[in-house]
């Protein structure tokens, strides 16, 4: 691999590792070492000659369970909007793929994971099932009356529980030493509350209680007494779907730091921030801001703690359904005692937040970033108290996150990073909306219609010009696309559709853009190319957006 990987055979380096073997792994062995040399020309017909495109081990399907128009469209009370919620939910039909039986009877030629059900994908370069897109993929199927594939989903992810003992971050095996947010309870407990079918919960149960074990054994850290959580590989080497970008990476370290610098690397990915400024040293490296300087494995990440927290409180809840009081017992102490941590770690009333810690300064990281928006939903203690969320929203009033046409930032620092300004991320968007919709306070509602109907604003926008939705999008411009990153622009996309569903749902009188919109007043010109094959966006070029952002920007 590494000798393929370096001489740059394909431009993305995800494309090598996910091409199926032609023949067994020792007969391409003694094939390579018989090459006369390694040059490209050779290698790459050395690799066109022995191996099959990436994807051919992945068949179309179409969902039996699908609906033209499921009951919550007729809802939708602007025509256009119900319209446009119709063609999405017919996007699922092109995002659905299986497995080919051949991978099971032949692991050994793939990268692919074998699951036994068929899945919904991202989309784009992402053509395999991943780990926490497939939460908000499950909103979308749910709402679209897609219960078979909804459970299919689940139970592939209790397969690789079954496995691997842990979910992978996604169906390949170069994934199997990392997870991603772990938010296999939270769908088991959607599809629970849909169904009520105490047989899909009790075949499940044993695979939630493997993998919060798995988290509770693996990635945890002892803060002032407190056993919390963060993202942590075991991994010392390159990701193989990202070899070059990390090889490159690692030529500014010395190779006695290299392995550390591949294991934060991954734990990043983990995060499924993969990346941002979150993770970076940002003050006092030689080459701050650079990947190099990523120290992941010492940030206490407020959002994972906050998952866990909501997993705690679920299991306890799932277990007490099917009558186990003992298990049941077991969560609510676990969840005490987070409840406990969770205030006295990441709770910071000077910036009336709750932020990541950094474990090598015991001190709060001071930079803005939406990871905080995961305790609206999810948080612990004192994180359910409308006094506290009031503060959270005149934080953002303060520093005017909510007031871009794009929708909320994912941070306030530029960098060359796609976690990070300008980029828009659905999930994000969701866990405030999520978590003050049905709010008792007023102004916490009427926030959480503000960042729901924005996120409409610009995603409809975008699927008038291009037909097409994206992973991530612009904060300075209604309907622009996101940027930065490993990779260029994403289009499908999972999450975005499944968020964009679901808060159609919730607001059935939401309005399409106003003119001034749509006349893209934020943008100069946007231009598309390659968006049938990988919906690569390049062209953008943004006004400035209404206040000055710079790495000084902080929430203390």
């Amino acid at each position: 691999m590494q000798i393929v990987q370096r001489q740059t055979i394909f431009n993305d380096s995800k494309e090598y590792v996910d091409r199926p073997l032609k023949a067994d792994p020792s007969t391409i062995i003694q094939a390579f070492s018989n090459l006369p040399d390694n040059s490209s020309s050779t290698l790459k017909s050395f690799v066109l000659n022995w191996t099959s495109d990436a994807g051919t081990d992945l068949q179309f399907w179409v969902p039996p369970d699908w609906v033209q128009t499921p009951a919550f469209v007729t809802s939708i009370k602007t025509p256009a909007l119900r319209q446009w919620a119709t063609e999405l939910n017919s996007l699922w039909r092109n995002l659905s793929r299986r497995v080919d039986p051949v991978v099971a009877m032949e692991p050994d030629r793939h990268s692919l994971l074998y699951v036994p059900n068929p899945f919904i994908v991202p989309g784009g370069r992402f053509i395999e099932q991943y780990y926490w897109d497939s939460y908000w993929v499950l909103h979308g199927l749910l709402l679209g009356q897609m219960m078979d594939t909804s459970r299919g989903m689940i139970e592939n992810f209790a397969h690789l529980i079954d496995m691997y003992g842990l979910v992978p971050n996604g169906g390949r095996a170069y994934y199997t030493l990392r997870s991603q947010p772990p938010l296999l309870t939270q769908m088991v407990h959607l599809y629970y509350s849909q169904t009520n079918n105490v047989t899909f919960l009790q075949n499940m149960l044993p695979r939630l209680d493997k993998e919060y074990s798995f988290w509770m054994t693996n990635r945890t850290v002892d803060i002032r007494g407190h056993l919390l959580n963060q993202y942590s590989s075991p991994t010392n080497g390159p990701r193989p779907e990202s070899y070059r970008e990390d090889m490159a990476t690692a030529s500014l370290v010395s190779k006695a730091l290299q392995p550390q610098l591949f294991s934060n690397l991954a734990s990043a990915a983990e995060s499924g921030w993969d990346f941002s400024t979150r993770w970076l040293n940002t003050t006092s490296s030689a080459i701050p801001e650079s990947l190099a300087s990523i120290r992941t494995k010492s940030i206490i990440p407020v959002d994972l703690n906050s998952i866990l927290c909501a997993n705690e409180a679920t299991l306890a809840l799932l277990h007490q359904a099917v009558g186990n009081a003992t298990a049941a017992s077991k969560y609510q102490m676990a969840l005490l005692n987070r409840q406990q941590a969770f205030e006295a770690v990441f709770w910071n009333e000077t910036a009336g937040l709750w932020l990541d810690l950094d474990q090598d300064t015991d001190k709060h990281l001071e930079a803005f970033y939406l990871s905080s928006m995961v305790t609206l939903l999810w948080g612990c203690s004192a994180s359910l108290n409308v006094t506290r969320h009031e503060l959270v929203l005149k934080m953002l009033q303060n520093n005017k996150v909510l007031e871009f046409p794009g929708g909320m930032p994912v941070s306030l620092k530029q960098s060359s990073q796609q976690w990070d300004f300008p980029n828009v991320w659905a999930p994000l968007q969701w866990f405030l909306v999520a978590g003050w919709y049905n709010s008792t306070s007023t102004p916490l509602r009427a926030a959480a219609r503000t960042v729901a109907q924005t996120w409409i604003d610009s995603t409809y926008t975008a699927w008038n010009k291009f037909n097409l939705m994206f992973e991530k999008y612009n904060c300075t411009g209604v309907g622009v696309p996101g940027d930065q990153g490993e990779y260029t622009v994403q289009a499908g996309f999972g999450w975005s559709n499944g968020v964009t569903l679901h808060f159609l749902s919730l607001y059935p009188d939401m309005k399409t853009p106003s003119s001034s919109q749509s006349n893209q007043q934020w943008v100069d010109t946007v231009a598309l190319l390659g968006a049938g094959t990988t919906g690569a966006v390049s062209g953008i070029r943004c006004r400035r957006p209404p206040f000055s952002i710079n790495s000084t920007t902080r929430v203390l």
